[in-house]
């Protein structure tokens, strides 16, 4: 993210995977024989019948393609837009709450869509894609529709609307698309999954234009409502537009393990974990916090747009760094654009909250959007890498890391939202905390690469002359 290939069907890890059967000149770089690791999305569906070849293409691939980007702009797409919710808690609904109060709202979000999400891929595995979006986007929508009957001041009720409700139907639409997108492809699958995840992007684009006008035209309540319906059109479609090309497992996929101990003697593994707990902790500083920082420079209208210009930037880092992930290495790709997400954070937001300059704050806005979004979407093709192929292992390993991330995205928007308490809404110990997290984050995402680089040298057979 070891046991013998032989024992593959015996394991059902959380990652759906498909054995390809291919002839003994298939090409691959390691001369491997026979079978090839189909993916993935983040959860393990029943391995395929014998012969079953990824198409890589063709109307179900690409149209499971698009329902994913559909799912990923109804479900994470909104989350993305947290920043005008804490901005619109702040000054209206939970004025009474401090902002990191507020955050807990949308930082439990996150931890139940990572939590949740092995869950989600083991019953997609089960019962098929359809059978886990259907009552997701249900309970989704339920959770707007609550919190527009939600009082003011009435913290629990939001929280219970928007971070439990919302939070769960969420999870069990964004995986599924991720899945069965994998199925789909091998050659492209970097390019494929990019694909999916840069529909979260595309729903942070739109929905700020789309909140703003509502709640300025017709009111939280009444604007929400209208929330519920621009939701459920595309997720009606996307539950048209997906399909799996595997059958349905059973009950008999339940029978794994979600998360292990064991996969961390595996040094990369390990190191990548210590790097994505630290990344995601400093990762959605500028997501949750931008809005509010840029109205000490420009006027509301403004400060809320920049939540849509970061988004429309990772659309562009989430689709077009996949091309070179599929060419160089996801991982590598990966490492190179962890540490621009750092750097973008110390050396142009920070200087940016002495200056307070608005052109500084679109162009960190830009910049961030594009190497955080890359990051984001190549998580999935570099956990691929890390397991090595071994089908027996990719599922934990994901599941695990998945977890872990799920602790960090409860803790970190916490964190922050004291540091501004703290400083009296001063922004330099949040950029900090974030910056620094994020580079140390990308030094661990980094050290995994060599490390996995070092043991598969280590590994491979040694060169003799009659080889040559």
């Amino acid at each position: 993210m070891m046991a013998d290939t032989q024992d593959a069907e015996k394991v059902d890890e959380g990652l759906t995977t498909a054995v390809e059967s291919k002839p003994a000149d298939n090409g691959s770089s390691d001369g491997s024989k026979g079978e090839e690791l189909v993916l993935e999305g983040t959860s393990a569906p029943k391995p395929a019948p014998q012969g079953f070849v990824a198409p890589n293409g063709g109307l179900a691939a690409w149209s499971a393609v698009a329902g994913g980007f559909l799912c990923q702009f109804a479900s994470f797409g909104f989350l993305n837009v947290l920043g005008i919710f804490q901005t619109q808690y702040q000054e209206e609904n939970l004025s009474n709450y401090s902002p990191s109060t507020i955050s807990w709202i949308f930082t439990f979000q996150l931890f139940l869509m990572f939590l949740c999400a092995q869950a989600d891929g083991m019953l997609v595995d089960m019962f098929g894609p359809r059978a886990v979006m259907i009552p997701s986007a249900i309970l989704e929508l339920l959770g707007i529709a609550m919190l527009s009957l939600s009082k003011q001041n009435h913290y629990y009720q939001f929280f219970l609307a928007q971070g439990v409700c919302f939070g769960i139907g969420a999870a069990g639409l964004f995986m599924p698309g991720l899945i069965v997108a994998g199925q789909y492809f091998t050659t492209r699958r970097s390019l494929a999954i990019g694909i999916v995840a840069s529909g979260a992007s595309m729903g942070g684009v739109i929905f700020p234009f789309v909140l703003n006008g509502l709640f300025n035209h017709v009111g939280f309540a009444v604007g929400l409502r209208w929330v519920v319906l621009i939701l459920g059109v595309p997720l009606a479609l996307a539950i048209f537009l997906i399909s799996s090309p595997l059958e349905p497992k059973g009950w008999a996929a339940g029978k794994r393990s979600l998360v292990g101990i064991k996969v961390f003697k595996k040094k990369p593994f390990l190191l990548f974990n210590i790097g994505g707990f630290l990344f995601y902790w400093g990762l959605f500083a500028p997501f949750d916090y931008l809005p509010s920082f840029a109205l000490k420079v420009a006027n509301q209208n403004i400060s809320l747009y920049t939540i849509s210009i970061i988004n429309a930037s990772s659309v562009f880092g989430r689709i077009f760094p996949s091309f070179l992930a599929d060419k160089f290495g996801a991982l590598l790709v990966m490492s190179i654009m962890a540490f621009l997400t750092s750097i973008t954070v110390l050396l142009i937001w920070l200087p940016v909250n002495h200056s307070e300059d608005l052109f500084g704050v679109m162009f960190f806005t830009l910049l961030y959007g594009f190497t955080s979004g890359a990051f984001v979407s190549l998580m999935t093709p570099a956990l691929v890498q890390l397991c090595g192929g071994k089908i027996a292992d990719l599922g934990l390993m994901l599941g695990t890391f998945m977890a872990i991330n799920s602790f960090a995205s409860l803790t970190g928007l916490p964190i922050q939202g004291a540091i501004v308490d703290s400083q009296n809404g001063n922004f330099l110990g949040l950029i900090l905390f974030s910056g620094i997290s994020l580079f140390v984050g990308s030094t661990f995402i980094t050290s995994s690469l060599f490390m996995e680089r070092y043991e598969k040298k280590k590994a491979a057979p040694p060169v003799t002359p009659g080889d040559v």
